[in-house]
């Protein structure tokens, strides 16, 4: 009797606070996980701009956060070169769209017919499995030259990328089909074509369904990787153009970084030089600085040298070829060579350059002259 009333006593829970108590668990769950997804974030972006601004990784090559942000707004604020901004993602956009539903219908169609004709999959299986084993990058380059630089070539790389993911998807969830539906559904009369639509399909449409996700990711990257191969208006190709312009910049600004650093060595060494000799003469001081700058010039006219127009002459087969000074016909390579040559001041310098003959007189040359 004391069990039974202290069961009595016991307060009753209705079914509405059970609900209250699980929404609010299910609330505080989803506030938990998107304060740890913007942890997360915050986490990730945060260290990649301690290390770009700290030098732990390469600047150049991984970017930084904050300078990838400030490009972006400028395009928003100033557009591209090639237009707004807007117009660019709106060209992806589109080729990306266009490439996905292509891919998923012709998908789900060969998915299908496939996984429904054994026979048929036992004779295509072969080329279906050589085909999505062909790399995407070559099938680009492909597309390119096949379609031309247009829409098309995009679109059928997307397509292609598409097809295979959710082609493989809807073939297996036709094969995995429940018998026993499928046997109870023929008992009841069921056509072939019953069975298809109202059976099968169904039944693989949640396979379909999970692969939709991962192939609108990679229909976005067979519509970007193809405009890498080709010159069209593109979000890639802007990112390209920049990463190339701020290579560009950083091997002016270490040019000139080197060059106020061999100016700041020679200062240092005058300066030395002067404080080991106390009591020399203005001449000698003089004389010092002119041997000091003499150096300088010798590098300076070195690199100005460097900068001739025949310095990739026997690399490439473009480009300017030297000709006989005498004969005016085009020089022969015969290989690099050292020389060192004797400017006006008697600085000496340093070149290596491709050795050339001229197949009329015979003379030898060293180019640049």
């Amino acid at each position: 009797m004391q069990q039974i009333g202290n069961i009595v006593n016991e307060p009753m829970t209705s079914p509405v606070d059970k609900g209250d108590r699980y929404a609010s668990a299910v609330r505080n769950r989803l506030i938990l996980v998107n304060v740890l997804r913007v942890l997360l974030l915050v986490v990730i972006v945060g260290g990649w701009e301690l290390g770009a601004r700290t030098h732990f990784i390469d600047p150049f090559f991984w970017g930084q956060p904050s300078g990838i942000w400030a490009q972006i707004v400028t395009w928003v604020v100033n557009g591209t070169a090639q237009g707004p901004l807007w117009e660019q993602i709106l060209v992806t956009l589109e080729e990306t769209i266009l490439g996905f539903v292509l891919g998923v219908v012709l998908g789900v169609i060969f998915g299908i017919v496939l996984g429904r004709n054994r026979f048929l999959a036992d004779v295509l299986g072969p080329y279906i499995k050589a085909g999505n084993s062909i790399p995407r990058v070559v099938l680009g380059s492909i597309f390119v030259i096949g379609l031309g630089l247009g829409m098309q070539s995009k679109v059928a790389l997307a397509v292609v990328l598409v097809f295979f993911i959710v082609f493989f998807n809807a073939f297996q969830g036709v094969r995995e089909a429940d018998r026993n539906l499928l046997a109870n559904a023929r008992i009841l009369g069921a056509s072939q074509f019953q069975l298809t639509t109202e059976v099968i399909v169904p039944s693989a449409l949640t396979w379909i369904i999970a692969s939709l996700h991962t192939s609108f990711s990679f229909a976005l990257v067979g519509g970007c990787d193809s405009s890498f191969c080709k010159g069209g208006i593109q979000v890639p190709e802007k990112l390209v153009r920049s990463s190339y312009q701020k290579r560009e910049k950083k091997e002016e600004d270490m040019e000139e970084d080197i060059w106020l650093s061999k100016g700041a060595k020679i200062l240092r060494e005058v300066k030395e030089w002067r404080r080991a000799h106390p009591k020399a003469t203005f001449v000698e001081i003089e004389d010092e600085v002119h041997r000091q700058m003499v150096q300088l010039e010798a590098h300076l006219l070195q690199d100005a040298a460097q900068e001739s127009a025949s310095r990739t002459w026997g690399k490439e087969t473009s480009g300017e070829v030297p000709r006989c000074p005498t004969c005016q016909v085009s020089l022969q390579a015969r290989g690099q060579q050292k020389r060192t040559l004797q400017g006006n001041g008697g600085e000496s310098v340093t070149l290596l350059r491709t050795y050339g003959t001229c197949p009329n007189c015979g003379e030898s040359f060293f180019p640049p002259r």
